[in-house]
């Protein structure tokens, strides 16, 4: 048996199907899609000097942020006020014995009613003053320290002004010292020494 083919008429198929020309049909081909790049690394991928930097970086940066950002405050301080001093001034004192008697033994300023007073064999009286030395007010506490030579017989104590002392002011008092061994008639010099309390 033989098989016919037929066919339909030659220009109803160039109808149907128009050819077109290359370059046409070669614009209107989609790409394909390529695999996207990675914009970042894994840390497996770094080099060490890579690596070595980030972490100097991240340690560095953001100490670099912060004193820039202190020393802004600063400069924007210190543009718009005057510095001023953040310690406040204290007072000094100066410190003798009354009736100018020295800190040393003295015949005429040591012994009854001077400036050192053997009270017992136990206790010395003294009688000292203070004087501001500085220019602003201040509450002195002074220690007052009683020894002979050898440092074998000695006493200290300390005695405090209830109320603040004016620049160039002078507050006299007495302190009944203890001294060791009851050593007071062996005690040979004093040291006053006052502070702020």
């Amino acid at each position: 048996m033989s098989a016919t083919l037929h066919l339909a008429p030659r220009a109803t198929y160039l109808h149907h199907a128009r050819m077109r020309p290359y370059n046409e049909v070669f614009s209107m081909e989609q790409p394909k899609p390529n695999k996207p790049k990675r914009l970042t690394k894994t840390w497996s991928e770094y080099s060490r000097g890579e690596k070595t930097v980030i972490v100097l970086a991240c340690l560095i940066l953001p100490l670099c942020g912060l004193i820039a950002i202190r020393s802004g405050n600063n400069s924007s301080t210190n543009s718009t006020t005057t510095p001023t001093s953040t310690t406040t001034p204290t007072a000094t004192y100066s410190t003798a014995l009354q009736s100018n008697c020295p800190m040393t033994f003295d015949d005429s300023c040591w012994g009854t009613y001077g400036s050192v007073e053997t009270i017992n064999p136990a206790d010395l009286r003294i009688f000292a003053q203070a004087t501001n030395t500085s220019t602003v007010s201040g509450t002195p506490n002074c220690t007052i320290d009683a020894e002979d030579t050898g440092y074998n017989y000695h006493g200290v104590d300390v005695i405090k002004r209830t109320s603040p002392l004016q620049p160039s002011g002078v507050w006299n008092f007495s302190d009944d010292l203890t001294i060791t061994n009851q050593g007071s008639q062996y005690v040979t010099q004093v040291h006053i020494k006052c502070d702020n309390s």
